[in-house]
């Protein structure tokens, strides 16, 4: 079963009964990827997307390159931030989560919200992010600058978006909405309807894009 859609189903079930809200919150947060599994896997998404190593025979290396991103990267020590943010608060630690997610804002333009499932290998190119409400992010997904990812007013149901799916500079995408696996949403679109697996979007609302037909099909018509 894909585990982006699993609680995404419970969360459409159980949007309007309150009660059941705190307890899907904790089941999120209880569903983030491991610490040092995240901040490995988002290594590995920001080296392969800047065009740079992102294969590694030791773990050494693997570590080695996390730490020269967090150095020469700004965009995935934003991110990397909130992970350990994220981790302090599920020991329980006061403060420090707080201090983390202020100096993200801060520095970085990457708001991120506590109900917020974010999975691993995330890449955020320049920062400049904001996701909200109960809201899931898949695997390998692309959040470019100046993108949201939220709530209507209102309601606490966010979108929930599928592995690989990019999200276009200036780009939102708001309220109980699902996008599918693959799918990518262009530069300052508003999506506030589902997306399909592997479709593309534009516009305002967005829509999707129509293809041309192959050559070869069009051949084949003949």
């Amino acid at each position: 079963m894909d585990e982006t859609k699993m609680p995404a189903t419970e969360l459409a079930n159980s949007d309007d009964r309150a009660s059941s809200l705190a307890e899907l919150r904790r089941r999120l947060r209880n569903e983030r990827p491991p610490l040092l599994l995240a901040l490995a896997e988002d290594a590995r998404a920001f080296s392969a997307r800047r065009g740079e190593r992102f294969q590694f025979d030791s773990r050494l290396g693997k570590w080695l390159n996390v730490l020269r991103l967090a150095w020469a990267a700004d965009d995935y020590l934003g991110l990397a931030m909130y992970r350990v943010r994220t981790a302090l608060q599920g020991a329980g630690i006061p403060v420090l989560p707080r201090l983390l997610h202020i100096l993200s804002g801060v520095l970085y333009g990457i708001r991120i919200g506590d109900a917020v499932l974010l999975r691993e290998g995330i890449y955020i190119p320049h920062g400049q992010v904001v996701i909200d409400g109960l809201v899931i992010v898949g695997r390998r997904c692309v959040l470019a600058p100046w993108t949201t990812l939220g709530v209507i007013q209102g309601r606490v149901l966010g979108p929930r978006l599928g592995d690989n799916v990019f999200v276009g500079t200036g780009a939102k995408v708001l309220g109980d909405v699902e996008v599918g696996a693959g799918a990518k949403i262009g530069a300052n679109a508003v999506v506030v309807s589902d997306v399909p697996a592997g479709a593309t979007v534009v516009g305002i609302p967005a829509q999707a894009i129509q293809t041309q037909p192959d050559a070869d099909e069009t051949a084949g018509e003949r």
